[in-house]
């Protein structure tokens, strides 16, 4: 980071690096919170107050101030809060640009995500996204602080703060990202539903469901909109990679999960759609036809390579052994429809 590897970044790291081992000394010592507040010295938290009032050593030390706040939090409570409007002043500025960039990339830098700064914050996390979606580009080549805004946001939702939701930030995101970054967001949401079904935390599960699903959902409603341009999206493919998850029956979200097909982006092969879908037909083929109707659809587009999934020939012969003669008519138009992209070896598969 080219912050910390200047001769000014190596300083406003050695600052913040004596800040870490007073505090590792006062643990030690076993001091009181107050002792640890009171430990930090005069001259450290001086020259970190200048830093926010006139711009005392630069952007480095901007930076610093980010990524150690929870630092500087933990020693003096309140500090984010009493400081925020001089640490990240009005962008009308002649050098508010710098200086939110430098702020924001150093706190994106720390792993860690902590509520109260979450909800302090939130008003500039709106202005943020603004600023990095706009003609300004304020994050332009550095994807890994564009990541890190979508995820906070995502965070925020998951762990239901006021404002994160889609019809706070979440929604502000969604009218100014683009489709890569708003793929990036629901890959969060899937590798967060992931590590809560490996560490089989099924309340952590529910929580991230529920904040991903009313995401899908407004998106869904999007999608479906008149105005809404038919074109493919890699977001759209990334909900379908995220259906696996769901704790809710199929009936609930085949509305979602057709829209999302239909705009899958074209190098989606849907197999570990179906591979979820195979299990179901005994419970609902009606419902599974409506999906796979919507896959093969999508899958004889004009810009489609021209394949089927090789495990759609088994949730074919899957439905046709239910023997539900409701479906028949519907399941041989699909099969029809995708003889015309020569997959001729689907047709014995609903042949008695």
């Amino acid at each position: 980071m080219h912050y910390w590897n200047e001769p000014a970044g190596i300083a406003a790291s050695a600052l913040f690096e004596c800040v870490v081992r007073i505090r590792r000394e006062d643990e030690q010592d076993n001091d009181t919170y107050a002792m640890e507040r009171l430990s930090i010295s005069t001259e450290i938290m001086e020259a970190v107050e200048r830093g926010v009032d006139s711009g005392w050593g630069g952007i480095e030390l901007r930076f610093g101030i980010g990524a150690n706040l929870a630092i500087v939090e933990g020693l003096y409570e309140g500090w984010l809060e009493q400081h925020i409007s001089r640490l990240l002043p009005s962008t009308d500025g002649p050098t508010a640009t710098t200086e939110w960039r430098a702020f924001w990339s150093g706190y994106f830098w720390n792993p860690r995500v902590y509520d109260s700064f979450l909800v302090t914050l939130r008003p500039y996390y709106e202005q943020l996204v603004s600023l990095v979606y706009s003609e300004i580009g304020l994050f332009e080549g550095d994807n890994a602080s564009t990541n890190r805004l979508i995820e906070h946001i995502a965070v925020g939702r998951i762990r239901e703060l006021d404002g994160f939701g889609t019809d706070g930030l979440l929604g502000v995101v969604t009218a100014n990202a683009t489709d890569d970054v708003l793929a990036d967001l629901v890959g969060f949401f899937r590798h967060e539903l992931d590590a809560a079904r490996k560490r089989s935390d099924a309340q952590w599960l529910n929580r991230v469901w529920n904040a991903f699903n009313e995401y899908w959902i407004r998106r869904t409603r999007e999608f479906r909109s008149p105005d809404f341009p038919e074109h493919f999206l890699e977001e759209a493919s990334a909900f379908i990679g995220c259906t696996s998850f769901s704790p809710v029956s199929l009936r609930e979200m085949v509305v979602q999960i057709t829209t999302s097909v239909r705009f899958a982006d074209r190098t989606l092969d849907f197999e570990e759609l179906i591979e979820w879908l195979i299990p179901m037909v005994s419970d609902d083929a009606k419902i599974v036809l409506e999906v796979a109707d919507a896959i093969a659809n999508r899958l004889t587009a004009p810009d489609t390579f021209s394949f089927v999934p090789r495990n759609y020939r088994k949730l074919i012969e899957t439905l046709h052994q239910v023997h539900d003669s409701s479906i028949e008519p519907r399941l041989v138009l699909v099969v029809d429809r995708l003889l015309h992209q020569r997959q001729f070896d689907l047709r014995d598969a609903i042949l008695d």
